[in-house]
């Protein structure tokens, strides 16, 4: 019993570990796409935007592990890399913890990632 419950949560850790990976290289190829669509300028569905805050809050924190940001310099990262101006993190931070479990709070506006 115990060794079933251990194999779905490892499961589910390497399910989560491969779903970011994949919306980064998600994030990736948008990129490249923006780039080749430069002079095209399409609105962006609202579901997609969140998506993409989620994945670039992901990959901002993942990639600094054990630093601690603040909301303000996330959401600056945010509107830099994504194009969307985000007044509070709070509704990020619900979506990122979904998919991301080892993203900290680590006090009131700050946050990091924790192997």
């Amino acid at each position: 019993m115990e060794n079933e419950k251990e194999y779905w949560q490892n499961r589910l850790k390497e399910l989560n570990k491969a779903i970011v990976e994949l919306n980064i290289e998600r994030r990736n190829v948008r990129r490249q796409l923006l780039h080749l669509e430069k002079n095209e300028q399409k609105p962006v569905p609202k579901e997609d935007m969140k998506h993409r805050t989620t994945v670039e809050t992901v990959y901002l924190l993942t990639s600094h592990p054990s630093k601690v940001f603040t909301s303000k310099e996330i959401l600056e990262h945010l509107h830099r890399e994504v194009g969307y101006t985000i007044n509070n993190f709070a509704p990020v931070y619900r979506y990122v913890k979904e998919v991301e479990p080892n993203i900290v709070q680590v006090r009131r506006g700050y946050y990091m990632y924790k192997p």
